[in-house]
């Protein structure tokens, strides 16, 4: 009776550490050190027994292994985690090989998953040796358990990667056929642990099998598990994970995807971190005799999707901001390590152990003499990454500076228009005005100027004419004429009149009329903007550090250019710090500070010109209004510029001009 009750108080233990597993990550080796072979058998009230007959003890056992299972694999996050797991079934079956051949494949690797939505379906397919019929039994059989464990180029060590499906989909069917064997068949039901059919043979498997190698079934995928998953997806989680992997040769890992009738292919490809400029830090050392390569890289552009990672055996472990014990240990946390700036990888080998979801390490002291190396690392890293901060912020801030100056030259042009169409509705409506006199409205309507009339010649007085008398007709000189006429008509031969030609037009070079009307918008661009340099008012931003005695300016002009001083207090603690360590982000606060600075040396070069020598109140409001105006028009003009904002944002009307000429229309 007490080794029953002691059986079920392990049975209840065991089902609430099984729940307990998806609360919280601590707790995931339970399953490996508790349960170490998970058999498909009842609880049994009887002590186990030594060959001897003598008793032992009890035999730590679980009632549904299913359950246990299915609650561990609800660790795994999405889909294309899980699929990791059978991809890397596939390389370790071929790593042997690989190591005893000097570092290359005696044949080429090929492992496909097919991704078939409609259906929700996934299949992963690979050339690897097979499993024979005892080991494919193990393998569904038996978790918490692994013949990798020990080997230190293998990846796997808990036995538990084929049950990953059961965090997604219902089932998985297996096909594996070794080079001399034959084609076995297994499949296996999230909800059931007994009953099983075992490997069977089969003649004609659901898709062609290569001379050797492995196909693998997971249907009846969960719907939600698949909302947002297509090729690009999986491959790029792929290429996340296998990254180091990838760079081997005859290592061919592709995507496919079922759309309708068309089947769509991705090859997956490593990274490439030669191609990118950056300063280097290469570090080779080893922990307890384990070799460890950290190759990272301050870059000068951004790349957030290869964040520095984690590697074991060129399989990822994780990000490293997002390894929660190394967090522990870095100074500087997240505010490096997910710097958009910084790129990279750690591959610790076998140098620290991970735990079951090989997200994260196991402790120990070969954790703590890698975290350590580490962190002596980050100082130099930081540095390098502050130089480039640095200069990725004068970059931004040029940048700025010209948005600023556009924006402003707009606002302007604006309020000119403005001007115009107030004075052209004031000159209308004091036209309209009763009691005007025709002669003060003769004053303001510009006269016509008259028609210029032909001017009349002088009459003289005309004088007698003189009549001529004819001559008297000659007859014999008339005759002799129309002979001659006729004598002369008599020896010109007749000739067919020749038809004449019409020219034809020459054809329309339209490429050279497109390069002359090129030419000519060019030109007048060019005129265009020329014009708006010389009259546009232009932001930039400096370092202007105080001089001996004097206070730090917040801004000084100099001829049409705005200087705004950078290291001023003011400006720094208006100044938004960017996600990722950039500290160039614009605020309401930067705008309404800017627009007060802008405004206020704008005015004044207004009154120096102009000559004008306004009272304080008058200043104040012009200063005022002006800063106003420049604050509305710069968020509106910085949102037109945002991308993430909805495309096709326009700008807003001119309120000011509608409420202007409707008060002076009224």
């Amino acid at each position: 009776m007490q080794a029953i009750k002691f059986a079920q108080s392990v049975r209840q233990a065991t089902r609430a550490s099984a729940l307990s597993l998806t609360r919280a990550s601590r707790f995931v080796p339970i399953a490996a050190v508790a349960c170490t072979r998970v058999r498909t058998r009842f609880l049994s009230s009887e002590p186990h027994l030594h060959s001897d007959g003598k008793p032992s003890g009890l035999v730590l056992t679980v009632a549904n292994p299913a359950v246990i299972l299915n609650n561990i694999a609800q660790r795994y996050e999405s889909i294309s985690r899980i699929l990791m797991e059978y991809i890397d079934n596939a390389i370790d079956d071929r790593e042997a090989d690989f190591r005893q051949n000097g570092n290359e494949y005696d044949k080429p690797v090929d492992i496909r998953i097919t991704l078939d939505s409609k259906r929700r379906t996934i299949k992963i397919t690979d050339n690897s040796s097979g499993m024979p019929q005892q080991q494919l039994t193990e393998a569904i059989l038996t978790a918490g358990e692994s013949k990798k464990k020990g080997v230190p180029w293998l990846n796997g060590q808990f036995g538990f990667g084929i049950h990953a499906f059961r965090a997604a989909a219902k089932t998985i069917k297996l096909e594996s056929k070794t080079h001399d064997g034959p084609l076995l068949s297994v499949t296996l039901d999230r909800d059931r642990h007994t009953d099983i059919e075992p490997p069977h043979i089969i003649v004609h498997p659901e898709t062609p099998i290569y001379t050797s190698g492995t196909n693998v079934y997971i249907s009846g995928v969960d719907p939600e598990w698949l909302r947002g998953v297509d090729i690009n997806v999986i491959a790029e989680e792929i290429q996340y994970h296998f990254e180091r992997l990838l760079c081997r040769p005859d290592l061919s890992i592709t995507v496919e995807e079922i759309v309708g009738k068309v089947m769509k292919r991705r090859k997956c490809i490593p990274f490439d971190y030669e191609k990118i400029e950056g300063v280097e830090f290469r570090d080779d050392f080893t922990v307890h005799g384990h070799s460890v390569t950290v190759n990272l890289k301050v870059t000068t552009h951004e790349y957030t999707g290869c964040r520095p990672r984690f590697f074991s055996l060129g399989r990822r472990i994780n990000e490293v901001d997002k390894m929660q014990s190394f967090a522990k240990h870095s100074q500087y946390k997240s505010t490096l390590w997910s710097h958009p700036n910084i790129i990279g990888y750690i591959d610790v080998t076998d140098a620290v152990q991970t735990v079951i979801t090989r997200d994260e390490f196991q402790t120990g002291a070969e954790r703590r003499a890698l975290y350590d190396r580490l962190t002596a690392l980050e100082p130099k890293i930081k540095a390098a990454l502050d130089m480039e901060t640095a200069q990725h912020t004068v970059k931004e801030m040029t940048k700025y500076g010209v948005d600023l100056s556009e924006a402003f030259f707009d606002m302007m042009t604006d309020q000119e228009k403005v001007k115009r169409r107030i004075a052209r509705a004031m000159e209308k409506k004091r036209r309209s005005l009763p009691g005007m006199t025709v002669e003060e409205l003769e004053v303001i309507k510009p006269k016509p100027q008259p028609k210029p009339q032909p001017k009349a010649e002088p009459v003289t007085q005309s004088q007698p004419t003189k009549v001529q008398k004819p001559e008297p007709i000659d007859g014999e000189k008339l005759r002799q004429q129309r002979e001659t006429q006729e004598n002369t008509l008599e020896a010109k031969p007749l000739t067919q009149s020749q038809p004449t030609e019409v020219q034809k037009p020459e054809p329309i070079d339209e490429d050279k009329l497109g390069q002359q009307r090129e030419a000519r918008e060019k030109a007048l661009e060019t005129e265009r903007l020329k014009k708006k340099h010389d009259t546009m008012i232009q932001m930039q931003f400096i370092e202007m550090p105080a001089a001996e005695d004097q206070p730090l300016h917040r801004s000084v002009m100099v001829g049409n250019q705005i200087h705004i001083n950078t290291l001023h207090p003011d400006f720094i603690s208006r100044l938004g710090a960017a996600k990722g360590g950039h500290m160039v982000k614009v605020t309401d606060r930067t705008a309404q500070y800017l627009s007060h600075l802008i405004a206020y040396h704008y005015n004044d070069r207004q009154y120096s010109e102009k000559d004008m020598h306004p009272d304080r109140t008058t200043l104040m409001n012009d200063i005022m209004d002006t800063a106003t105006l420049f604050e509305d028009h710069m968020r509106t003009h910085f949102q037109v510029k945002t991308p993430n904002l909805i495309k096709g944002q326009t700008k807003k009307p001119n309120k000011a001009l509608g409420d202007a000429i409707e008060v002076i229309e009224s």
